[in-house]
């Protein structure tokens, strides 16, 4: 009896470990393949006692430009049609509301109601959007929901790039166009993996 309880308890214990380490067994974000710069220290100024720390890509200029929301531009933005391949946005989602979904289903097995409400909306827009994917990495601070899908606009193919940390409120944002050799999109997962706030 005494040794079935002891093998019991290993096939349990056993059972626990490869679980637990499915759920945490996630790629990893790779490391950045383009020059960097940082980390940065930006005030908010909206807000007198937050800062962020980020690093951006290294040609790019970063700013504060709302309440909780950062930007980085390229040194080619001007503020057209292809503006978001030349920008990048951080901004916490908490704040304003952006997405009809509560963006927690990222992390569960119900992201696919998330990638749905993307589409609506483009299709509301009038630009109906294609070839969705979407991937769980191990970042730095924990879980990353990166979100990518295409989109065509003025004759023009973009894909956007979501990329959201489960530990803050917080996502990065930027777009690609294969007319723009580095665009935004490209820094995005490391942008918001080397984002932090302090309050």
């Amino acid at each position: 009896m005494k040794k079935m309880l002891i093998f019991l308890s290993s096939l349990f214990l056993m059972f626990s470990f490869v679980a637990c380490n499915n759920h945490h067994n996630l790629p990893a974000l790779e490391e950045c393949p383009y020059e960097m710069k940082g980390p940065l220290t930006i005030q908010d100024p909206f807000v007198d006692s937050t800062t962020y720390t980020v690093t951006v890509p290294k040609e790019y200029t970063a700013g504060c430009i709302g309440s909780h929301t950062l930007h980085a531009k390229s040194p080619d933005y001007v503020d057209d049609s292809d503006a978001f391949t030349n920008l990048l946005q951080v901004i916490d989602y908490s704040i304003y509301g952006l997405y009809p979904v509560d963006t927690k289903v990222l992390f569960s097995s119900e992201y696919e109601e998330y990638l749905d409400a993307f589409k609506e909306d483009y299709a509301r827009r009038g630009t109906p959007a294609f070839d969705f994917s979407y991937e769980l990495l191990q970042g730095s601070h924990g879980r990353m929901a990166q979100v990518k899908f295409s989109y065509i606009s003025s004759g023009k193919q973009y894909t956007s790039v979501y990329c959201y940390r489960e530990d803050i409120p917080f996502l990065a944002y930027g777009e690609i166009n294969d007319e723009n050799p580095l665009s935004s999109g490209q820094y995005v997962p490391w942008v918001i993996d080397s984002f932090e706030i302090n309050e």
